[in-house]
């Protein structure tokens, strides 16, 4: 029975939102979004959700029945690769019969901090206070800027739901909300309706009277093609004054088994500026991923022949030699079945229903295409782009920008790698493409002679 239990719980609980560094052995579930803090500067909030059917459970010492248990969470903060923050913090946990706790219940914990905008990395270990298994998890994480007074929207919160709040807690948001955080973000018809939370900055509210004083709020939800699959409500709200908040639900249950994208679209009436967000979450079909299959496979035999080429012109730096010479003398089945061994061979724990490499893979791809992309190439086909596929986010990124004497570039580290390595990435043609010209890692383009070469004019 226990070992059913166990086993449940750990196919139900998939790694979301990070990358796993190496084998996860206690499966817990992280997330985050960045706010606007009372005092003008960002606040990070770190979200936890651990399994309560996971903890080893001993009878407390006392004369009452009852048994004791819990986690030990480590969290530390990077900035360029040295660690600026950490926190140590014991969550406990009491029941009075162990074997009643149910696979789907999760102890969610929340840990603000007030941070700089940058590129920062976080870590988080789990560990089981009596048995010592253990789990670790690590994720990039953003900060904006949100000193410019144009319209802006936070980062997304996926809530498990939203109460008016009783009491004030550290999930409360405006003395009014309990935003109880989600941070697996897994659907399916037993759990359909994904609601999310997030605060609107800087509309504008005026006494003239020819303007209109309304924002628009718009969602859809996108498949991981980019085709819109569900439209929610198109809302036109009075603008209370400089902030709003957004509280939405929609029913996505029914989709179809895969990777999804919610996005959110701000309108000021008044100024005519628009922001977006968008956030992934992921729909499970119940009785597949019991079964330890992974419902986004059939994402791919649905692919014509130029969908697939065009997924594997953006693999292919990722790809074994062998992999690569497979699909180029293969045919559209041949190709499609590649690409699954591809993900396939890669999942670090197949026994969950998503392949969490192929959610760090299309994460990449997605900060590629939005940060990287020119005119003339998707931002996952460019130079940094296929490094940041091959690689991972930088452990520092130093950006310089054009000058009378020199071409923009900049100079990406990584310090896990070989013991450190560099890739130099410089905008030749001022087009915004920036070519890699130089790197010490093994195998890598190598010019120490770049800087003379391509930044004098």
């Amino acid at each position: 029975m226990i070992k059913t239990i166990l086993k449940k719980s750990f196919i139900a609980s998939c790694l979301l939102a990070s990358f796993v560094l190496g084998q996860v052995q206690l499966p817990f579930d992280i997330d985050y979004a960045v706010f606007l803090g009372d005092d003008g500067n960002p606040t990070l909030e770190i979200y936890y959700m651990t399994h309560r059917s996971l903890i080893t459970y001993q009878l407390a010492e006392v004369e009452d029945s009852f048994y004791t248990g819990g986690y030990e969470i480590v969290t530390t903060l990077y900035s360029r690769g040295e660690p600026i923050y950490e926190k140590r913090d014991i969550q406990k946990d009491e029941v009075t019969d162990p074997s009643l706790v149910s696979p789907t219940q999760k102890i969610p914990k929340i840990l603000p901090l007030q941070i700089r905008p940058g590129e920062y990395e976080i870590r988080v270990k789990v560990t089981d206070i009596h048995s010592g298994n253990s789990g670790e998890q690590t994720m990039a994480v953003h900060v904006p800027d949100y000193s410019s007074d144009s319209l802006t929207l936070s980062d997304i919160e996926v809530a498990s739901y939203i109460l008016n709040a009783d009491e004030i807690s550290l999930f409360t948001k405006l003395g009014r909300y309990d935003v109880i955080p989600h941070a697996q973000r897994i659907y399916n018809e037993e759990n359909p309706f994904i609601t999310i939370y997030a605060e609107i900055y800087n509309l504008t509210k005026t006494e003239n009277w020819r303007d209109k004083n309304k924002y628009i709020q718009g969602s859809r939800v996108l498949d991981v093609k980019g085709n819109e699959v569900l439209t929610g409500k198109k809302l036109e709200i009075d603008t209370p004054g400089s902030f709003s908040v957004v509280m939405d639900k929609l029913n996505v249950g029914s989709l179809d088994p895969g990777i999804y994208t919610y996005e959110l679209t701000i309108e000021d009436l008044n100024t005519s500026q628009k922001d977006t967000v968008q956030k992934k979450f992921y729909v499970i079909n119940t009785q597949q991923s019991f079964a330890g299959t992974n419902p986004i496979d059939d994402v791919v035999i649905t692919l014509n022949e130029e969908e697939v080429d065009s997924i594997f012109s953006i693999l292919q730096p990722i790809m074994e030699k062998d992999e690569v010479r497979m699909f180029k003398k293969s045919n559209l089945e041949g190709k499609q079945n590649v690409l699954l061994t591809f993900w396939q061979r890669r999942d670090s724990d197949p026994s969950t229903p998503i392949n969490e490499f192929r959610v760090e893979i299309e994460k990449r791809i997605h900060y590629a295409n939005q940060h990287f992309s020119t005119q003339i190439r998707k931002g996952a086909q460019t130079d940094r782009g296929m490094i940041l596929l091959k690689y991972g986010f930088p452990s520092d990124r130093e950006v310089y920008p054009s000058s009378m004497e020199r071409n923009p570039y900049e100079i990406w580290s990584y310090n896990h790698i070989e013991g450190g390595v560099e890739f130099v990435f410089v905008d030749v043609m001022g087009t915004g493409l920036y070519e890699l010209v130089h790197s010490t890692k093994r195998g890598e383009r190598y010019d120490p002679d770049w800087y003379e070469r391509y930044n004098y004019r």
